[in-house]
């Protein structure tokens, strides 16, 4: 009888438990999104400390500020999450 409480409760907290897998399912994809900023600002700055012409460096550091301000975003939706 122990099996079939515990498969009741089970039932009876599904939206509970859906709500958190939703929750964690999202917050891995928003911490994706993250480390995926992260490895093009890295591959930026490589770029901008090899180059010397004065356009192609604004143009970088435009795309750089672009990924800051969405890695900000991705922040407050994790800490909206948790």
């Amino acid at each position: 009888m122990d099996w079939q409480q515990d498969i009741l409760s089970k039932l009876q907290n599904r939206d509970v438990l859906v709500k958190e897998q939703v929750e964690a399912l999202l917050t891995a994809q928003l911490w994706g999104k993250f480390d995926e900023i992260n490895t093009k600002l890295l591959e930026i700055y490589g770029k901008m400390n090899n180059t010397l012409i004065s356009y192609e460096f604004d143009r970088l550091q435009d795309q750089v500020w672009e990924l800051k301000q969405e890695r900000v975003n991705v922040s407050q939706k994790l800490r909206g999450i948790e």
